[in-house]
């Protein structure tokens, strides 16, 4: 048996995703996205080691502008549409300016915020899912209604 039924209890055919946010689990994507952004924290704060600062270059324009103090960025580029943008290079300057720039000028308590925005982030998903899926089951349930008429009627017609 795996882990997450041994924690929870749950039913091995029990959908994942409501055992993950049991356990406060960020699905995979989501927890490389915040390792990612973590280890660009530290980087921002000097607390990382040097090669990795070294790769995350601050977004300096050249002019005065309005995104001149919101701690941005300068994003590599990449050659290779899949391996290169993969790269910490350029992957880490990407999720961290599309960060909101509360998060990205907090100075303490990220980790927590973080995990918090990619809950909201996580919530929305599951939330848009739902509806969608609902409104799909109500046109399921709608079509049976409509087809089983269809075979009443047809059926009356048929011995008349």
């Amino acid at each position: 048996m795996g882990i997450t039924f041994t924690l929870t209890g749950s039913n091995r055919w029990q959908h994942i995703t409501l055992v993950l946010a049991s356990l406060h689990w960020l699905p995979v994507h989501l927890r490389i996205d915040f390792k990612i952004l973590i280890i660009t924290f530290k980087a921002s704060l000097g607390l990382a080691p040097s090669y990795i600062c070294d790769m995350l270059i601050p977004y300096e324009p050249a002019r005065s502008l309005r995104s001149s103090g919101s701690n941005l960025l300068t994003i590599a580029s990449s050659n290779l549409k899949t391996k290169g943008d993969r790269a910490f290079a350029v992957r880490a300057p990407k999720l961290w300016n599309d960060l909101l720039e509360d998060l990205r000028l907090a100075k303490s308590a990220f980790k927590l915020q973080l995990k918090t925005h990619f809950y909201s982030l996580l919530l929305c998903d599951v939330i848009y899912l739902f509806c969608v899926f609902s409104i799909l089951f109500k046109c399921l349930i709608l079509s049976c209604v409509v087809l089983s008429v269809l075979l009443i009627v047809i059926s009356c017609q048929s011995t008349l």
